[in-house]
């Protein structure tokens, strides 16, 4: 597992996120959950709120990026819980105005499902 092919989910998701919102925007907070029950079930989470000078709003990525937003989730919580052993539930991808991005990971423990 590298670095680098997590960079690559998280620039993919940033990609999506950014081509979700209609216009332009001053900061973007997207906020991706990925829930693994005992039964084996997964459960995702989304949901992305920009700003537009002081007005916030909020939207869902486009239909058609649904299921490759699922798999790199998935995947990104596979290759950093095999790097680190840490399970995180969700995470925070924001995106500046310039472009930079920022990412903060949830690793608040659930109880009442496991995120393995």
């Amino acid at each position: 597992m590298s670095i680098e092919q997590q960079r690559e989910i998280i620039d993919r998701l940033y990609r999506v996120v950014k081509d979700s919102i209609l216009g332009s925007f001053t900061r973007a907070e997207c906020t991706f959950g990925y829930f693994k029950f005992e039964s084996g079930n997964e459960a995702f989470d989304e949901s992305i709120l920009y700003w537009v000078g002081g007005e916030m709003k909020s939207t869902l990525t486009k239909m058609q990026y649904r299921d490759n937003v699922r798999d790199s989730v998935r995947r990104l919580h596979a290759l950093m819980k095999a790097h680190t052993g840490g399970s995180w539930g969700k995470f925070l991808l924001s995106i500046e105005e310039d472009g930079r991005v920022s990412v903060k990971f949830d690793y608040t423990p659930r109880t009442e499902f496991t995120t393995d």
